[in-house]
């Protein structure tokens, strides 16, 4: 008998898989099939500014600052209006910069800025209904001011609006502000605002 026969025949072994590639396989696969699946969505910080002035007798007239009907005129909406189909605001931030003697007369500045979030549409029409408000806040005429809101309290202004389209005035919520002052003036002062939008943007099918 030869010694050829006598020899134990092992299979001849497998070639390893390198470490950790079946793991990034199964991660890879678990992350394109979950992607498949999922509404794509984004988070955006939308920026615009406006100005408002005093009065001839040195007051800030009640003004809505930042609505959620209108972020879809702030910058780079448009751009991502092309990219989503719908869309919600989560929140404002105003941020206040007063400029004093925009011309040659001696201004009187508003002694204090009362702002205050409105929602469902229903924004105030005088001092005392913005004052009446629980979140109403209050800031120096003469400095700068930040003021905030989000969309808690009112759920309806929270519902997704396609983005060829503008939040429904029932649906909306923003910040409006007064200032006030005593003295009487014929001249004007600047208040330069940032406003600042979080929005979510998604893709459905």
């Amino acid at each position: 008998m030869s010694s050829k026969k006598n020899m134990k025949q092992h299979p001849s072994p497998s070639k390893p898989r390198p470490k950790g590639k079946k793991k990034d396989f199964q991660q890879t696969l678990a992350l394109v099939d979950r992607l498949g699946s999922m509404q794509l969505k984004l988070f955006r910080r939308l920026v615009g500014s406006t100005a408002v002035s005093t009065n001839a007798g040195g007051l800030i007239p009640i003004t809505t600052i930042a609505s959620s009907v209108n972020v879809n005129a702030y910058g780079d909406f448009s751009g991502l209006a092309g990219l989503y189909n719908s869309y919600r605001v989560h929140a404002f931030k105003l941020t206040f910069w007063p400029v004093y003697k925009v011309n040659t007369t001696a201004v009187t500045s508003p002694v204090f800025v009362a702002c205050a979030p409105f929602r469902g549409g229903l924004t105030p029409t005088t001092m005392q209904q913005l004052q009446e408000s629980p979140d109403c806040a209050y800031m120096s005429g003469y400095d700068r001011g930040v003021s905030t809101v989000n969309y808690n309290g009112d759920n309806d202004a929270h519902l997704w609006t396609p983005t060829n389209a503008a939040v429904t005035s029932s649906e909306t919520f923003g910040l409006a502000i007064c200032g006030s002052t005593i003295a009487a003036t014929a001249s004007t002062q600047v208040w330069y605002i940032q406003i600042e939008a979080v929005v979510e943007f998604r893709v459905t099918g």
